[in-house]
């Protein structure tokens, strides 16, 4: 019986996976983010920031990246003669707070009052109506955790249905739990893909923003290449690849270059 057992509780300690985190932010992290916080509300944002950046060299999390972005926007209406790539910097916190949890509003309002004030115009119009637009709602509606939560659970109930089927003797409690399973197979088997489809997507989608003042992209990654278009800090664009210390993006007018590595803040 013993032997029996040994699959089911396998299982169950791979379900485990999902839920192992890293440590919570340490007491000395939690005071300087508590730090941070008091000089923003007292108006020092280049403190602020300074103080947010350090919490966020040890602990990444939406509500450290969303205070800097907001840190740095502030610093930037305070001092708009050395904007230093502020803009930039701070689209390009709001954005990693918007792919960590697509449903923040506070960060998505900021993130549209910033993009406002971009000089490369190149948001693609919104085509999402309708069932089609439904639908990519809904599939991007919940974030990777939750996925990976409700995968975990589901797969535990699993677990447990078809261990209590091998040792259940009551007719009527087996097929009361064969009609649980049936309905509990598939609904996970969706999850399961829908988790595997968003982490996949979110590996293989990166994104990032220009936090250069100016810079010209190149027709190939070399310093010498010809310039093939301007961009402006702020503006959102797709990583394509890499190679030496250039990265070749994209634009969602279908424009393509190389720009230096510096010069684009990750999205992740």
């Amino acid at each position: 019986m013993k032997r029996k057992l040994i699959i089911p509780l396998v299982c169950l300690l791979l379900c485990l996976v999902p839920f192992i985190r890293g440590n919570g932010p340490k007491e000395a992290e939690t005071d300087l983010f508590s730090k941070a916080n008091e000089l923003y509300r007292q108006g020092d944002y280049a403190g602020a920031v300074k103080a947010y950046e350090e919490v966020a060299k040890t602990e990444q999390n939406t509500a450290v990246t969303y205070n800097l972005g907001n840190a740095y926007f502030k610093l930037l209406q305070s001092s708009p003669r050395d904007t230093k790539g502020l803009l930039g910097k701070a689209i390009l916190c709001y954005e990693k707070v918007l792919k960590a949890d697509p449903r923040d509003r506070d960060a998505r309002a900021n993130l549209k009052y910033a993009r406002s004030l971009t000089i490369d115009k190149l948001e693609v119009k919104d085509d999402s109506e309708g069932v089609y637009g439904l639908l990519v709602r809904l599939y991007h509606f919940p974030n990777t955790w939750e996925l990976e939560v409700a995968m975990t659970i589901l797969i535990w109930i699993l677990v447990i249905i078809v261990v209590l089927r091998r040792y259940v003797k009551r007719e009527t409690l087996a097929e009361l739990l064969f009609w649980i399973l049936f309905i509990v197979l598939p609904l996970t088997l969706v999850v399961v893909l829908w988790t595997g489809s968003r982490a996949w997507s979110d590996e293989a989608r990166l994104e990032g923003v220009v936090l250069a003042d100016k810079v010209a992209a190149n027709g190939a990654p070399q310093e010498d290449a010809t310039h093939v278009f301007t961009l402006h800090e702020g503006t959102k664009v797709r990583i394509m690849r890499s190679s030496k210390g250039w990265l070749h993006i994209s634009l969602p007018n279908g424009f393509a270059g190389w720009l230096r590595e510096e010069a684009i803040g990750k999205i992740y």
